[in-house]
């Protein structure tokens, strides 16, 4: 049960991360993906475990790609893109 949480816990970040990584590049529309993913690392991620940190990081990152790749996309749907990726991202930081 609590490893349940924790895994719903690191979802949730995951996808704020994502959301507030295509805000930050919104507001701040000459950042680089650099830019952005040291913004969510130093201000989304504080006080969390370092696997959701890796997962907010892997999240926001593969949000800004879709956004590039496909800017026709709207922010619900990059969002909506991302957490049915979030398995595969989840995986793959598994992995290493």
């Amino acid at each position: 049960m609590v490893q349940e949480m924790a895994l719903i816990n690191r979802k949730i970040s995951m996808v704020a991360a994502a959301s507030e990584a295509l805000t930050y590049r919104k507001k701040n529309p000459g950042s680089d993906s650099d830019r952005v993913l040291r913004y969510i690392s130093k201000n989304v991620a504080i006080g969390k475990d370092e696997m959701t940190k890796i997962g907010m990081i892997a999240a926001a990152s593969e949000a800004l790609s879709i956004a590039e790749k496909q800017p026709t996309l709207n922010e619900k749907e990059v969002i909506r893109m991302i957490m049915g990726n979030i398995p595969n991202i989840l995986s793959n930081i598994n992995s290493y």
